[in-house]
C-alpha cells in the first residue's frame, strides 16, 4: 500500500490475492469451504498488508467479542488487584482478554456497568458490588447474561433461585463480629471502631457486626469511640484516627473495617507518640500484603481475594462456554483471622 498509516481493508486483500471480498472474508473466518491455496493466498496477502481483523466485525459474525468485562470499585486497593491478578490467569488460560471498569463504588455506576453489558461489549461479566442488588434486579432477571456477582457481604436469600446468575460473598459482618469477640476475650472492655461510608450497603454490614458483638459480650456502644468516613482508603483511616483522637480520651482497642484505614490511622497514632500495641490494639480486614510489612504487623481478616476471583473467573467462563442459562447459585467464603503484633496481648 503507497500510504503506511492507512489500514489494509478485506477490499485490499482481495485486488492482492486475486480473490473476491466475499472469499477473503471466509477464508479469514473460516466460514464455509475454501480451497486450501485460496486461504494460503489469502493469509499471505493480509500478512504482506499487515491487516489487523476489526474485533466489532468479528463479534458480528460469530456473537463472541472474547471479552470479559470486569467492574471494580477501585484500583488503590490492594485487595482488588490480588483478585484481579487471579482472574487474569484464568481468563488468559482460556483465550479471552479482560475489561477493566471502576464503578467507585457507587451504584449509578454498578448501574451503568450492566448497562454496557447490555451493549455486548463483552460475553460475560464479573461485578465486585458494594450495594443492595435490589437496583439491579431488573437485570439479573435476564438470565441470558453469563454473570458472577462478587460480593463484600451475605445477604442474598434463595428468593434468587430462578434468576440465572453466580453470587460468590464473603460474609464480613461475621468476620468484623469474630475481631471483635476477640478483643472481648483478652479483656478490652472499650473496643472503639472505623469503617467506611455507612450508605453503602457492605460497610454498613460490618459496622452492624462491630455493634452486635459489643451487644453480645454485654458491652455499650459508645459513639466517640465510632468514626464513619465516607471513602476506606489510608488517608480517611489517618483522618479518622485524627477525628477520634480530637475527642480526647481513646478506647482500649479499635476494629477497623479496611485494611488500608487501620495503616493510615496506625501513622497518624505513632505521630501523636502512641504506643501500638501497648497502649492501643488494633485490627483490620481484608489482609493485604502490607500486614505484614508494617510495625507492628497488623492483625487482619483474610477472605481469600485469590479463591474468590479465580472462582469468579471459572463460573462465568462456564456459563459462556456452555450457552445456556442454569439457575442461581450462592458460593460463601469464610474469613480466616490472621493474628499479628498488632491485636496485643494474648
Amino acid at each position: 500500500m503507497k500510504e503506511g498509516n492507512k489500514k489494509a481493508t478485506i477490499y485490499d486483500i482481495a485486488k492482492l490475492s486475486g480473490v473476491a471480498p466475499g472469499t477473503v472474508s471466509r477464508a479469514l473466518n473460516h466460514i464455509g469451504y475454501v480451497k486450501k491455496e485460496t486461504v494460503e493466498k489469502v493469509e499471505s496477502a493480509a500478512k504482506a498488508l499487515n491487516y489487523i481483523p476489526t474485533r466489532a466485525a468479528q463479534s458480528l459474525k460469530t456473537k463472541c467479542t472474547g471479552l470479559l468485562l470486569v467492574a471494580i470499585p477501585d484500583m488503590e486497593n490492594p485487595f482488588y488487584v490480588q483478585m484481579i491478578s487471579a482472574i487474569q490467569a484464568e481468563v488468559r488460560n482460556n483465550g479471552y482478554s479482560m475489561i477493566l471498569y471502576y464503578t467507585d463504588g457507587a451504584i449509578e455506576y454498578e448501574v451503568k456497568a450492566f448497562e454496557m453489558m447490555r451493549e455486548h461489549i463483552a460475553d460475560g461479566m464479573i461485578m465486585v458490588n458494594l450495594n443492595d442488588i435490589m437496583s439491579y434486579v431488573p437485570y439479573l432477571k435476564r438470565a441470558h447474561l453469563p454473570l458472577v456477582l462478587c460480593q463484600m457481604s451475605d445477604h442474598m436469600g434463595e428468593e434468587y433461585q430462578e434468576y440465572g446468575f453466580d453470587d460468590i460473598c464473603v460474609d464480613t459482618k461475621r468476620s468484623i463480629m469474630e475481631l471483635v469477640d476477640r478483643f472481648c476475650e483478652r479483656g478490652y472492655q472499650e473496643i472503639g471502631y472505623i469503617g467506611g461510608n455507612p450508605k453503602i450497603f457492605a460497610f454498613a454490614d460490618r459496622y452492624q457486626g462491630y455493634c452486635d458483638s459489643l451487644s453480645k459480650h454485654h458491652l455499650l456502644l459508645e459513639e466517640r469511640f465510632v468514626v464513619l468516613s465516607e471513602n476506606w482508603l489510608e488517608q480517611d483511616g489517618y483522618e479518622a484516627a485524627k477525628a477520634l483522637y480530637s475527642r480526647g480520651k481513646l478506647p482500649s482497642a479499635i476494629c477497623f473495617s479496611h485494611d488500608l484505614m487501620a495503616v493510615g490511622a496506625m501513622r497518624f497514632f505513632k505521630e501523636q507518640g502512641i504506643s501500638l500495641p501497648e497502649e492501643l490494639a488494633v485490627s483490620g480486614l481484608d489482609n493485604i500484603d502490607v500486614c505484614e510489612k508494617i510495625a507492628p504487623s497488623l492483625t487482619s481478616v483474610c477472605i481469600h481475594q485469590n479463591q474468590m476471583g479465580r472462582l469468579a473467573a471459572q463460573k462465568v467462563l462456564s456459563r459462556i462456554q456452555q450457552g445456556e442459562s442454569e439457575g442461581f447459585t450462592k458460593t460463601v467464603l469464610t474469613g480466616e483471622i490472621i493474628r499479628r503484633v498488632s491485636s496485643g496481648k494474648a
